[in-house]
């Protein structure tokens, strides 16, 4: 089931984190205030094409799980970077749709991930190349798409 195992989308050069061709870079002023508020949210794709990962998330202190949210934003980027709409990518599952409007709004004030349906697609995707664990199970058509972003 964890793609990220058989799969790294990560470069052959270590000496840069990065994902799908898009590095990770430090977050700035206005983010480090965001994060050290939201110690939740483990990082995203900064809308400058770069991944941000929160220095105040206790999970990224973990290589395997950074490299995990690094590998899910990198994909989330590769995704935005081919110009999908949502149409193109599979639709969610009943329960992944369920568990993104469970989850906290980036604001962290109400409920429900995203209401943009190309990023709650994507994020089913992303998740699925980064290999989430915590995300509800996904359908033979998402695993196929996501297979095929990777190869």
């Amino acid at each position: 089931m964890d793609i990220a195992k058989g799969v790294n989308p990560a470069p052959r050069d270590s000496s840069v984190e990065q994902s799908f061709g898009f590095k990770v870079r430090k977050e700035n002023d206005k983010e480090r205030q965001f994060f050290n508020g939201r110690p939740d949210v483990a990082g995203y794709a900064a809308e400058d094409n770069s991944i941000v990962v929160n220095p105040y998330n206790e999970h990224m202190r973990d290589p395997n799980k950074r490299r995990g949210l690094i590998n899910i934003e990198g994909a989330r980027l590769y995704i935005r970077s081919r110009n999908y709409k949502a149409a193109d990518l599979p639709d969610l599952t009943k329960d992944q749709r369920k568990f993104l409007m469970e989850l906290p709004s980036p604001s962290g004030k109400d409920k429900g991930y995203s209401t943009d349906e190309l990023d709650l697609r994507a994020t089913a995707l992303s998740r699925y190349i980064g290999g989430d664990t915590s995300f509800p199970k996904w359908s033979n058509e998402q695993i196929a798409f996501a297979k095929s972003l990777i190869e």
